[in-house]
């Protein structure tokens, strides 16, 4: 996952809302090697997720489109909130398709790395 095509940059936070599944970890890994931090929330919490977005102040979030409209759901509420990835079916002119970004990707990625 490519995460300089949305503009994410170290230390920022990303929200995956995903099942276990190669996507999930080819995601939380893609933000950790250019320093990103992902934040996996539970998807059996789900009242907690538009809290969360707001809290971690994360523009970029990944769904499973089980989740996608719920996350749809509370989009004027989520302030910071500019990326939404959804894994499978996409159906809002804004969200983007996972394998969208994936299929037009290189599959080389340098690791941030950061000077002490």
């Amino acid at each position: 996952m490519h995460f300089y095509l949305l503009g994410v940059h170290m230390e920022e936070k990303v929200i995956l809302v995903m099942y276990d599944s190669p996507e999930a970890l080819a995601s939380f890994y893609g933000a950790i090697k250019i320093g990103a931090v992902p934040c996996r929330l539970i998807t059996r919490i789900r009242a907690m997720i538009s809290g969360t977005l707001n809290d971690s102040r994360a523009r970029t979030i990944i769904v499973h489109e089980d989740f996608a409209d719920e996350v749809d759901g509370w989009r004027e509420k989520l302030r910071y909130l500019e990326n939404t990835i959804v894994l499978g079916q996409k159906n809002k002119i804004y969200q983007t398709g996972f394998h969208d970004i994936v299929d037009r990707c290189s599959d080389q990625l340098d690791a941030f790395l950061h000077n002490l």
